[in-house]
């Protein structure tokens, strides 16, 4: 693996968090990237428990323009 894609994948690990979690997975790029597909599924295996309570950020959204 190059040093650029290292670096790509690391700082794609740092910025995941329970709540972007679904908008990463569906966003497309996991998708083409294998590499990228394994880092967010693996996220999701071991943060599960956290993941499956809480709203993704575009849900969190939706709801905001809901609201009055």
């Amino acid at each position: 693996m190059m040093e650029l894609q290292r670096f790509a994948l690391a700082a794609i690990k740092r910025r995941l968090t329970p709540t972007s979690i679904a908008d990463e997975l569906f966003a497309g790029t996991g998708w083409i990237y294998d590499e990228v597909l394994a880092v967010l599924m693996e996220y999701t295996k071991s943060n599960w428990e956290e993941i499956k309570v809480t709203r993704s950020r575009s849900e969190e959204r939706r709801v905001g323009k809901e609201c009055p």
